[in-house]
């Protein structure tokens, strides 16, 4: 959701128990700090579906699991870079419930849905 100035924030809020096995959130610590990077079509069709991209420019290597236990929130940057992987397990699901918050001085480009604005107070 490309906007400026960049202020969104996001939140993941863990509905069940998300783990390495059913394809948690994986973020690299500290890739906020880059800025903006481009995004490219998806490589590993077999972690990710075909209709997704993939950041470009950065170690996709360093990204650590967030593993988060039903209710567990997680609150990160917009920039940070994250992605999560397919689920491996038969059984188990990895529902969230996740919301972003950007500021109303910020303008969002690109998206027509989202220029709407809902003023909070």
């Amino acid at each position: 959701m490309h906007h400026e100035p960049n202020t969104m924030i996001a939140t993941s809020i863990a509905m069940e128990r998300t783990d390495e096995e059913n394809g948690c959130l994986r973020v690299i610590p500290g890739s906020h700090k880059l800025g903006p990077l481009r995004h490219g079509k998806v490589k590993n069709l077999l972690e990710h579906a075909d209709w997704t991209t993939e950041t470009e420019g950065v170690d996709l290597t360093a990204e650590i699991p967030v593993v988060m236990d039903k209710g567990d929130i997680l609150f990160f940057h917009s920039l940070l870079v994250h992605s999560s992987t397919r689920n491996k397990t038969k059984d188990r699901f990895r529902r969230s419930y996740v919301c972003h918050y950007i500021r109303n001085d910020s303008k969002v480009t690109l998206r027509e849905d989202l220029k709407r604005k809902i003023d909070l107070f």
